[in-house]
């Protein structure tokens, strides 16, 4: 909504909260819940078909009505809509590590482009894990000056004269090598 309160004010954003409201109203099935949780991010708490062919149907019906526009004093606005899904059958869901989860597979859904959705799996939390912990490495490696810098000069092909240098940076990983 940053884009239409910052071009329309925040009105048009409120319009665009409506809009969205009235979109999960009329999609969401008897006996969901739908929440807003910040800004432009909502949770839905399904609970019928909970399938993951259900959960796809609903997560697709909200995409195909949010990408409809609104209009707001004769502007039309249209939003994006990425949707992280996370499930788990059983009696001792635990709330907390569902709404991490389902937004591990929206940052997910994000990166692959809007009106998308993604469902949170084992495999992208190791990726997300994964991830963090290079990251966490490349920081410590930063600190204790593993990297080190070899320059290559790059010359015009013709002149033979040097018209830049390329950087590159080699990481002396302790155990990695």
């Amino acid at each position: 909504f940053k884009q239409i309160n910052d071009t329309l004010g925040h009105a048009a954003g409120d319009a665009m909260l409506v809009h969205v409201s009235q979109v999960l109203k009329q999609t969401l099935n008897a006996g969901d819940f739908a929440a807003r949780i910040g800004g432009d991010e909502f949770v839905v708490a399904a609970s019928t078909d909970v399938s993951e062919a259900g959960l796809a149907k609903l997560a697709e019906r909200i995409i195909t009505q949010m990408r409809q526009p609104t209009t707001f004093e004769g502007h039309e606005c249209r939003c994006g809509v990425s949707i992280g899904i996370a499930s788990e059958a059983g009696i001792a869901v635990d709330p907390a590590q569902l709404l991490v989860n389902a937004d591990i597979a929206l940052y997910r859904a994000k990166n692959r482009g809007r009106n998308r959705f993604e469902f949170f799996t084992e495999a992208l939390q190791a990726e997300v894990i994964r991830t963090k912990q290079v990251a966490d490495a490349i920081l410590k490696g930063l600190e204790r000056a593993e990297f080190l810098p070899y320059y290559q000069p790059l010359f015009d092909a013709h002149t033979l004269e040097i018209v830049g240098v390329e950087a590159l940076a080699r990481w002396r990983h302790p155990t990695l090598g």
